[in-house]
């Protein structure tokens, strides 16, 4: 097969898998937690949001505004805002009022501030008195324990990516038994450009990763070991970097590659 051929069919895999892995990605708990919490507030059920909501600080303790869910999947993560809605609308302002500061404290957003505005000013709902938080007594409207496992098309709400694409860099691949092969072709440049032609991806660009393996001492040969691949990923910046190796089978040229996540260094 043609190189280029060969090469826009290994970026099309990559994109497809990726596509693919916002689906059949395992979801961690700490996410339906958030996600289940986040639709307990829409029926105003204050005191089940809450609960869910401090399940899901037990594995991610920080607000953020971009967080890893799961495979390629990102989210705005603010369970200590939320929460602290949840007692601004239970009347517990001191607690409402803690849990805003820290959502502020860890990643500044324009929903926690009017809130606290709010309660700077005096402002509070109507039925709440400052000092005397209510008791959620009334059920409302019906509201699933899990909404993960009442509709599994629940599981990708809100589940969008946040600010930038998925941001990779492509490393070198590792040649194996190649010699002229290739003339004047240059992979690692046809792979960067693949990458970048999906308009898919945020591509690091060649020139700054030759300078970052340069001050690694790493060199363009090919890098295997997953760990420093994701070392050297994290340096850059990217949530995932593409490595493998170009080998020669009698007259034919095979490409083998990893995406490598960069905070857990696991092959996905």
């Amino acid at each position: 097969m043609p190189l280029r051929n060969m090469t826009n069919l290994f970026v099309l895999a990559i994109f497809i898998f990726v596509s693919f892995n916002r689906v059949f990605a395992a979801t961690p708990q700490w996410y339906i937690d958030y996600q289940t919490g986040l639709n307990a507030m829409e029926f105003q059920h204050w005191q089940k949001a809450i609960s869910h909501f401090q399940n899901a600080l037990k594995a991610h303790s920080k607000d953020s505004g971009k967080l890893r869910a799961f495979g390629a999947v990102f989210i705005e993560y603010y369970p200590h805002r939320e929460m602290g809605i949840c007692y601004y609308n239970l009347g517990d302002i001191e607690n409402a009022r803690k849990e805003l500061n820290i959502s502020l404290q860890q990643s500044s957003s324009r929903r926690a501030q009017m809130y606290l505005d709010d309660i700077n000013r005096g402002n509070f709902p109507k039925s709440v008195t400052p000092g005397s938080p209510e008791i959620e007594t009334a059920e409302g409207n019906a509201f699933p324990e899990s909404v993960a496992e009442e509709s599994p098309e629940y599981k990708l709400a809100g589940a969008e990516i946040v600010g930038d694409r998925l941001s990779v860099a492509v490393l070198p691949f590792e040649s194996k038994g190649l010699g002229a092969e290739l003339g004047s072709i240059d992979l690692l440049d046809k792979l960067i450009t693949g990458f970048v032609n999906i308009n898919r991806f945020k591509v690091i660009e060649r020139a700054l990763l030759e300078k970052i393996l340069e001050e690694q001492k790493l060199g363009m040969s090919g890098i295997i070991d997953a760990s420093t691949a994701a070392e050297i990923g994290k340096g850059i910046g990217v949530d995932a970097v593409i490595v493998g190796s170009v080998t020669r089978a009698q007259n034919a040229l095979s490409i083998d590659a990893r995406v490598i996540d960069t905070e857990s260094a696991a092959i996905i």
